[in-house]
C-alpha cells in the first residue's frame, strides 16, 4: 500500500492513500505538494479548522447575496414604476401648464384670446393628471417614515382642487370682461379699433396694455372677488413640510422654491392690499375712464436751478387708457414772452436772496422769469409756480395754451433712462438716438444756426418724445419688469413728478406715494437738504460734481452741533465740441446759489460763503422760509471752472457751514436716538456722495452713501444706520423681483 506524507495542523504524518482520500472527502481542501527533490513523495496539506469554518460561511453568503440582488432589482422596478414614472409624468404636466400659460401671455400681447377656453382646459387637464398621479402614493400613509410625504401630497391635491375650482369660477367673468375690453375671446369676435392718428389719416389698433388700462377699475373689481381664494391657496401651500420633499431628478431645488413660495405667501395679503390701494387711483391718472390732460414741463439739469434744472420747455400731452397721445412741446421762452411782453402781465414772482444777486449781475433781473420759476428744491412748488404763468396764457389764448387737469414734470435724466429702454430709437427725419447720445442729439438741433430765434427751436424734443411713444407701444409682457422699475426709481429719485392741483383726493394719493417730489415740511428729527442753483454758467453742470460731509458732535449734555462741508470739482477738459457749453472767456465762470436747509430753531450759524463768493459782494444770509418751513443759510459760490489740458489741476471750490440744532432735538431729550433726514436735490442724477461722521462718548461712527433718493440716518447706542425714506413704492419693486418673469421669455 502506498504511503503518503500529509501536513495536518502543522504536523507531518504518514497515512495511507485511502486515509488521505477519506480525509479529503470531509469537504476539506487537500493540496498536493510535490517535492522536486524526491519525486516519489507527495505532501497533501489539509486546511485548519478555523479556515474550514470561514469557507463554509461563504457557501451560505452566496444565496443571501443572490436574494439581495433580486430584491434590489425588484425595488428598482417598483421605484421606477411607482416613483420615477409618476414623477416624470407630473413634471411633464407641469411643463404643459407652463407652455399653455406662456401661450396665453403671447395671445394677450396679440389681443387674440380666442383659444382661452382650450388653454384653460389644457391647464385643468394637466392639473387633473397631476392629481391622478398622486393617487399612486397612497401607500405612503401606511409607513411611519413616509407619512410626511403622504401628508405633503394631500396638501398638493387640495391646492390643485382649489386652483381648478378658481379657474372654473373665474373664467366666465374674465372672458366677459376681456370681450368688453376689446380682446378677441371667440373665433368670430372682431378686435376693437378706437385710436385715431392725430392727423385723422388712419386708424390704429389699441395695444393690449391700453385695452386693459381702459377697463382697469373693472379688472380691479374682478380681482377683489378672487383675492380671498388666492390667499386660501397660499395658506394651503404653507402646510407643506419641507423635510418631506422627494429628492428625485434634481428635486432638491424644490426646497428652495418652496421657501420662496412660503415667504411670498406670508407677504401676499399685505402686498395684495397695498397693490389694490395703489392701483385704485391709477385709472384717473392714466385716463382710463376719460382722457387725462397734462401740462408738461421739461427740465434741463445741465443748467441747474434749485428745483433741479432750468425749465427748458413746456407743452401738453394727453393720456388715453394708459397710453400717451401726441405730445406738443415748445421752448419755455415762448411762455415767458407771451405772458410778460405780449400780455404785459406781472405774475408777481421775484428772484430772491442769492439768486437775485446773480441774476442782476449777468443773466436776468429782479423779476422771476417763467424758466427760472424753480427757486425751491420742491417739485410741487415748482409746478404750481410755473402753472401761474401758464394759467394767464391759457386764460387769454386757450387754443395755443390748452386746458389741463394734471401737471407732469420730467428732467433730462428721466428721458435718458427711458431712451435706454428703447434704444436705438429711430426719429423720423433726424436719425438714430441712444441714451448716451441724447443730450448731444438734442443740442445739435436746438443750437443749429437755422433754428436760432425760432419758436420751434426745441421741436426736436417733441419728435423724440413721439418716436418714443410709438416704440413704447411695442413692448411685450416680458418687458414689464424694466419698465416698472424704471418708473418707480425715477419717481423716488425725483426725476419725474406729478400733481393734481384741482383734485384734493388724488393729490393726497400722489403725496402718499411720493409722486409730487415735495420737500418734507415736518420731520421728527434733524433735517438736511443742499439746494444748488447754477446761474449764468452755460451748461457746465453737465460735468460738475460735488460731495457733502456732515460731522455731528453730541456732547455730554446731549447738545448737538454740526459741521457741513461741501466740495465741488470740475474734471472735464475743454474740447471744441463744447463750444457754447463750456466757456473759455471767463465771462461765465461757475456761479451757484447754494442754500443749506436745516430744522427751524437752529442757531449759532457760521458760514465761510463770503470767502468763496468771488467779487459779488454778497454775504451769507440766515432766515426762516415759510414755504419750506425750514431755517436756511443762504450763500453764493463762484470759481473758475476752466481746464484746458490734462496738465491743468482740476478746479475745485468748497463751502463750510456750522450750526447748533434746536433744544427739542437734544440727544437726551429724544430718548438717546438721533435721526437725520437727508433729502436728495432733484436733478442730481449721478447720486451725490454723502458722508456722515458722528462723535459721541469719545467714539467716532462713520457711514458713506450715494444720495440716489431721500435717506434717513439713525444713531442709537453706538449703532449708526442708513435707510431709504418714504418706502411706500418699494413694495412694487419687491413684487417685481418675486414674479417669475423669466417664464414668459421661454
Amino acid at each position: 500500500m502506498k504511503v503518503l506524507k500529509i501536513k495536518k495542523n502543522k504536523k507531518i504524518e504518514e497515512v495511507t492513500q485511502e486515509e488521505a482520500l477519506e480525509s479529503a472527502s470531509l469537504s476539506r481542501r487537500v493540496e498536493l505538494d510535490t517535492d522536486e527533490q524526491t519525486s516519489s513523495t507527495k505532501y497533501l496539506t489539509l486546511p485548519s479548522e478555523q479556515t474550514y469554518k470561514k469557507r463554509k460561511g461563504c457557501r451560505f453568503l452566496l444565496p443571501i447575496l443572490f436574494i439581495f440582488f433580486v430584491l434590489l432589482i425588484i425595488g428598482g422596478v417598483l421605484a421606477y414604476n411607482y416613483v420615477y414614472l409618476p414623477y416624470s409624468r407630473i413634471k411633464a404636466s407641469v411643463n404643459d401648464i407652463e407652455a399653455n400659460a406662456n401661450a396665453l401671455l403671447e395671445s394677450f400681447d396679440n389681443k387674440d384670446l380666442s383659444n382661452i377656453d382650450t388653454q384653460f382646459l389644457n391647464i385643468k387637464s394637466s392639473l387633473t393628471k397631476i392629481n391622478t398621479e398622486l393617487d399612486q402614493f397612497e401607500f405612503l400613509a401606511t409607513f411611519e417614515y413616509t407619512k410626511g410625504y403622504y401628508d405633503n401630497f394631500q396638501v398638493i391635491r387640495r391646492v390643485l382642487d382649489k386652483t381648478s375650482s378658481l379657474m372654473d369660477s373665474t373664467l366666465p367673468d374674465l372672458k366677459n370682461l376681456l370681450k368688453v375690453t376689446g380682446f378677441k375671446v371667440e373665433k368670430d369676435d372682431q378686435m376693437i379699433i378706437t385710436q385715431i392718428d392725430p392727423d385723422g389719416s388712419a386708424e390704429e389698433e389699441d395695444s393690449a396694455f391700453s385695452l386693459v388700462m381702459k377697463e382697469l377699475p373693472q379688472y380691479l373689481a374682478l380681482y377683489e372677488t378672487i383675492e380671498p381664494k388666492i390667499i386660501d391657496i397660499f395658506d394651503e401651500l404653507e402646510q407643506i413640510d419641507p423635510a418631506y420633499i422627494p429628492q428625485i431628478g434634481g428635486a432638491a431645488d424644490y426646497t428652495a422654491t418652496l421657501a420662496k413660495i412660503n415667504d411670498f405667501a406670508v407677504e401676499f395679503p399685505a402686498l395684495s392690499a397695498q397693490t389694490t390701494d395703489f392701483l385704485r387711483e391709477l385709472p384717473t391718472i392714466i385716463g382710463s375712464t376719460e382722457p387725462a390732460r397734462y401740462l408738461l414741463i421739461l427740465q434741463n439739469e445741465t443748467e441747474m436751478r434749485a428745483s433741479g434744472g432750468l425749465l427748458t420747455a413746456f407743452g401738453t400731452l394727453q393720456m388715453n387708457n394708459g397710453e400717451i397721445s401726441d405730445i406738443n412741446l415748445t421752448d419755455m421762452w415762448n411762455l415767458e414772452t407771451y405772458v410778460s411782453y405780449d400780455l404785459g402781465i406781472d405774475v408777481g414772482y421775484r428772484n430772491i436772496y442769492g439768486q437775485h444777486v446773480l441774476m442782476e449781475r449777468g443773466c436776468g433781473a429782479w423779476y422771476l422769469r417763467a424758466q427760472d420759476a424753480g427757486i425751491y428744491p420742491d417739485l410741487k412748488l415748482t409746478m404750481n409756480m410755473l402753472s401761474d404763468y401758464y394759467n394767464y396764457a391759457n386764460m387769454y389764448n386757450p387754443t395755443k395754451f390748452p386746458d389741463y387737469e394734471y401737471i407732469l414734470l420730467i428732467n433730462n435724466h428721466f428721458a435718458e433712462t427711458l431712451v435706454s429702454l428703447l434704444e436705438p430709437l429711430e426719429v423720423e427725419g433726424f436719425g438714430l438716438v441712444t441714451a448716451e447720445g441724447l443730450y448731444d442729439f438734442i443740442k445739435a438741433e436746438t443750437d443749429a444756426e437755422e433754428n436760432m430765434g425760432s419758436a420751434e427751436r426745441k421741436s426736436i424734443i417733441k419728435e423724440i418724445a413721439n418716436a418714443a411713444r410709438e416704440k413704447f407701444l411695442q413692448f411685450e409682457f416680458k418687458d414689464f419688469p424694466n419698465i416698472i422699475k424704471t418708473m418707480i426709481q425715477s419717481i423716488q429719485a425725483k426725476d419725474i413728478a406729478i400733481i393734481a392741483p384741482n383734485n384734493s383726493n388724488l393729490e393726497s394719493y400722489l403725496e402718499k406715494y411720493g409722486f409730487t417730489g415735495e420737500t418734507v415740511k415736518e420731520y421728527n428729527g434733524d433735517y438736511f437738504q443742499l439746494s444748488e442753483a447754477q446761474n449764468c454758467s452755460l451748461k457746465i453742470n453737465r460735468w460738475l460734481r460735488n460731495e457733502v460731509t456732515q460731522t455731528i458732535n453730541i456732547d455730554t449734555d446731549g447738545n448737538i452741533t454740526k459741521q457741513v462741508d461741501v466740495k465741488w470739482w470740475q474734471p472735464e477738459i475743454y474740447q471744441d465740441a463744447y463750444y457754447g457749453q463750456y466757456d473759455l472767456s471767463g465771462n461765465f465762470s461757475y456761479r451757484a446759489w447754494v442754500r443749506i436747509f436745516m430744522p427751524d430753531g437752529s442757531g449759532n450759524i457760521n458760514s465761510d460763503g463770503y470767502a468763496h463768493s468771488g467779487y459779488l459782494y454778497y454775504r451769507p444770509q440766515e432766515y426762516y422760509d415759510d414755504e419750506m418751513n425750514k431755517y436756511i443759510s443762504d450763500n453764493i459760490i463762484q470759481f473758475d471752472h476752466r481746464r484746458e489740458s490734462e496738465a491743468d489741476p482740476i478746479p475745485e471750490q468748497s463751502l463750510n457751514i456750522s450750526y447748533m440744532l434746536p433744544d427739542n432735538l437734544n440727544y437726551n431729550v429724544t430718548g438717546n436716538t438721533y435721526r437725520l433726514l437727508v433729502q436728495k436735490h432733484p436733478g442730481k442724477s449721478w447720486g451725490e456722495k454723502n458722508t456722515i461722521i458722528l462723535h459721541h462718548d469719545g467714539a467716532e461712527y462713520k457711514v458713506e452713501f450715494e444720495l440716489d433718493r431721500d435717506k434717513v440716518i439713525t444713531y442709537s447706542d453706538g449703532i449708526i444706520t442708513v435707510d431709504n425714506y418714504n418706502k411706500s413704492l418699494d413694495f412694487i419693486l419687491n413684487l417685481v423681483d418675486k414674479v417669475p418673469w423669466d417664464k414668459a421669455e421661454d
